[in-house]
Order: structure tokens, then C-alpha cells, then sequence
């Protein structure tokens, strides 16, 4: 039987935020690739290290919090400028979420009470 194929990261945000968007939700794919050259390739872009996937703005008590979402394929791992991210986030009052899919983002305004 052959196994079946884990979704990409990309369809994984892609899936994302189109529910947060289909909520109402103000959200945006953040890319951290880099800056193109003129060559073809990619000036890394070291202001975006770590960069969580997608900005939401949830309300919490009737006012809006900045909220990031990592969005990782299954058994996926946050590299250390992820987890400086996340901490720097944390700290500024900020909330953080590593997800897998849809679900995870469901489940995860559900724990938060945010309108879902």
C-alpha cells in the first residue's frame, strides 16, 4: 500500500489562511525568503530570521493582539532563530503557535477563546 504524501509547508499555510481569512480575520503570509538578484538568486534578508509564517490579529478582551503562527509540516522543528522569534514575541506581550494544519489553528483560537 503505498503511503500517502505529506503536504507541503506552502499548502499548509496556503489551507491556513484561507480559514483565518474565511473567519475574518486580518492575516498575512509573511516571506522570508529574501530579496531577489538581478541573477536569479536570493540576498538572504537577516531583518526576516525566524520570522513566524503568518501574522493574525486576534481580539483578546476586546483588543487586538498581534499573533504568529509557524506554520511545520508534521515532526517539523523550529530552528533557533524560530525559537529567538517566539521568545522575543512572548516578551513583547505577543502570542506564538507552532501548528501543523487547519485543525491545529482551530483548536488553538478554541483554547484562547478568540472568535473562531
Amino acid at each position: 500500500m503505498a503511503s500517502r504524501k505529506l503536504p507541503r509547508e506552502s499548502e499548509i499555510q496556503r489551507s491556513i489562511l484561507q480559514y483565518l481569512r474565511l473567519k475574518k480575520l486580518p492575516c498575512w503570509r509573511m516571506n522570508v525568503l529574501g530579496i531577489p538578484l538581478p541573477n536569479g538568486g536570493f540576498r538572504p534578508n537577516v531583518e526576516m530570521q525566524g520570522v513566524a509564517d503568518i501574522h493574525v490579529i486576534v481580539k483578546q478582551k476586546g483588543i487586538g493582539v498581534s499573533a504568529w503562527l509557524e506554520v511545520k509540516r508534521p515532526k517539523g522543528k523550529q530552528s533557533d532563530k524560530q525559537k529567538e522569534f517566539q521568545e522575543t514575541v512572548e516578551k513583547a506581550g505577543g502570542l506564538y503557535a507552532v501548528v501543523n494544519s487547519v485543525d491545529d489553528v482551530v483548536e488553538w483560537l478554541a483554547q484562547n477563546h478568540f472568535p473562531n
